[in-house]
């Protein structure tokens, strides 16, 4: 069932490619803007300030500065992607067709976001666990690069099994329909097995996108890593509607 779910997404998106590309045309591109704009207009080149308020030498400026410009680009990238996801859903679902500016929704928009939020801090808290409970135990290092790519793809896969499991919650939100992430968990008990495969194909996918700029010449990493990361977003969107499809609305794969 994992391969025809994946054939079902990526048939999903082909037949969709245009609204897709409606969808999320404008709202990345203002994404990518207005971060601009407001890293110029905090005196940063890209996102270097919060990187080094994280964890540079930027002393206590540096470090409240940083702080702040993370929180801002991190509410700017979910209401973005709660915009991108809400109308992309109600064209899955609703067949309500988007324009080149998609239509702006605020209620289901921070439904979507709050969704969001809530599967970033839980899956941000099992990483934590993880790193602190289970890393000191496995040998990574001692494997080389191999242990690399085992824990790229164990965790990254463990994580997206869960996380596609839960996912149904975002197109519930952006329907007006929500789902509590229980509700979601046992929704999806009847595709747990499924899920494993397409779990495991989203992490070799996810692999894919850390090696990828290292290998295309330099100058080209950073434009290629854009329209495949993108490409990778309404893939995970196509994804998510089939599984919302099944899993909860009782339909088909065709």
């Amino acid at each position: 069932m994992a391969i025809r779910m994946i054939l079902h997404a990526v048939g999903l998106l082909l037949r969709n490619i245009v609204p897709a590309l409606k969808v999320a045309l404008v709202p990345m591109a203002l994404f990518w803007l207005v971060t601009a704009a407001l890293s110029g207009a905090m005196g940063m080149y890209g996102m270097g300030l919060w990187a080094m308020g994280f964890g540079g030498s930027g002393g206590l400026a540096g470090s409240v500065m940083g702080s702040s410009a993370g929180l801002i680009f991190g509410v700017l990238s979910l209401v973005f992607e709660a915009w991108i996801g809400v109308n992309w859903f109600r064209w899955i679902f609703r067949e309500e067709q988007p324009g080149w500016l998609p239509a702006f929704d605020w209620s289901l928009i921070s439904g979507y976001m709050w969704q969001l939020f809530l599967l970033g801090i839980l899956f941000l808290v099992l990483q934590f666990l993880y790193d602190a409970a289970i890393v000191p135990l496995v040998p990574y290092d001692m494997l080389g690069p191999l242990g690399f790519v085992l824990d790229v793809v164990v965790v990254a896969g463990a994580m997206a099994w869960g996380r596609l499991r839960l996912s149904v919650v975002l197109p519930a939100a952006a329907l007006g329909r929500p789902l509590t992430l229980a509700d979601a968990w046992q929704e999806t008990r009847p595709q747990r097995f499924a899920l494993i495969g397409v779990a495991v194909a989203g992490a070799l996918g996810s692999l894919a996108l850390i090696v990828a700029p290292v290998l295309l010449p330099a100058g080209f990493g950073f434009v290629s890593l854009s329209l495949v990361s993108a490409l990778s977003q309404m893939m995970s969107l196509a994804m998510v509607a089939t599984l919302y499809g099944v899993a909860v609305e009782g339909r088909r794969l065709r």
